[in-house]
Formats: structure tokens, C-alpha cells, sequence
């Protein structure tokens, strides 16, 4: 516990901080930490038996399924979402994700050929399947920018949100005596939560 409170100061010094309000944040997130290791499951026994397989999340379900389908029907929102979005928090693991990066691409460079002169731009029997299948579709969307803006909120957490649990794990075990920077790391901690506290929004489309 005494070297605890003297890796807080520290902190609360080089960050500048008032020691009381790092100590309570400190502890919250502690107990937190606590409470969700408490609460996983035990792992069973490997008995040899083959793992079940992760619940697949439905590609429709997917932001960058949601973006991509904003892109074909809302073409006038592609230039501004090309330059909301970082290229490397598209997850281009899911069906709409590599076709929305390269679209996006074209976007950002201004060279978009528009929504029916899409062959060269489609690299796959998949991706020009998904693509005229989305086409052909009618989506009903009211407000393009609230659907936008949702996605893009969905994938700024899901790209930054396991970084803030890795710190804040990495901080939970911190002692004064530790080779972590915990300095650095708190600093980056609170820069991260800023950042989730005002998410991506496409700016006003005219």
C-alpha cells in the first residue's frame, strides 16, 4: 500500500493532478478490474473435445456493412466519411470491410467514379456479388448522418476500447518499483478516454 501512494503521487505530481481525485479514479478502476475477473467462468478442463465455435456476428450487423451501404445510396456522404474514418480501424475482416476501404480510397483521392461504374474498382466474384446485392437494395434510412455517425462511434470503441483495458490492467499492477511507465501509460489512459468521450462525426454535409 505504500508504494502504491508514492507511485500516485508520482503520477499525480507529473500529470498534475489533485492526489485525492487520481486515488478514488485509481481505486474505481481497481475494483472494477476485480469485479470483472470475478466474474468470468472458470476455463473447463481440456478433454480433448473441440472448442465451440464463437457465435458469428451477421454481416449486416457489421459497421462497415452499415457504412458501405451508406457510400452506395448516399454518394454525397463518401468524401466527408473518407476523411472521418482512419483507413486502419476498418476491419477488413468482415465481407464489407474491403470493398468500403478501397471505396473510401477513391473518396479521399477524389476519384470516385460514381455508384454504376464500379467494375474496376471490385476485385472478387464476393465483393461483386455483396455490392450489386446492395445496390439492388432499397434501405430505409430517414437520417443517413445518424446512421453514419452511429458507425463510426461503433468503430472508434471497438478500436480504442481494448487499449483502455490493457492500461488500465497494466496500472491496476503497477507498484513504484515496476518497469512500467506508468506515467506515460496514464497519460495515454486519460487522452484515450477524451477521445471516447466525443466520438467521430461526419462534419455538416451541404
Amino acid at each position: 500500500e505504500v508504494a502504491r501512494s508514492q507511485f500516485l503521487a508520482e503520477v499525480a505530481q507529473t500529470l498534475r493532478l489533485p492526489i485525492s481525485a487520481l486515488q478514488k479514479d485509481f481505486e474505481a478502476q481497481r475494483i472494477r478490474l476485480n469485479r470483472q475477473q470475478a466474474a468470468r467462468p472458470a476455463q473447463p478442463a481440456n478433454d480433448g473435445a473441440p472448442a465451440s465455435p464463437e457465435p458469428k456476428v451477421s454481416t449486416k450487423d457489421t459497421s462497415e456493412h452499415h457504412l458501405l451501404m451508406i457510400v452506395l445510396h448516399f454518394e454525397s456522404l463518401g468524401r466527408p466519411l473518407s476523411l472521418t474514418l482512419p483507413h486502419d480501424w476498418i476491419d477488413q475482416t468482415h465481407p464489407a470491410g474491403v470493398p468500403l476501404n478501397r471505396f473510401l480510397a477513391e473518396f479521399e483521392q477524389e476519384s470516385w467514379p460514381g455508384r454504376d461504374h464500379l467494375e474496376t474498382l471490385l476485385e472478387t466474384p464476393e465483393e461483386r456479388t455483396l455490392v450489386a446485392s446492395m445496390l439492388f437494395e432499397s434501405p430505409q434510412i430517414d437520417d443517413p448522418v445518424k446512421v453514419a455517425n452511429e458507425a463510426l462511434r461503433r468503430i472508434q470503441a471497438r478500436a480504442l476500447e481494448p487499449r483502455v483495458r490493457q492500461i488500465e490492467l497494466a496500472l491496476a499492477n503497477a507498484h513504484a518499483d515496476s518497469n512500467v511507465d506508468a506515467n506515460s501509460l496514464f497519460k495515454e489512459l486519460l487522452d484515450i478516454k477524451r477521445l471516447l468521450r466525443a466520438p467521430l462525426r461526419l462534419p455538416a454535409v451541404e
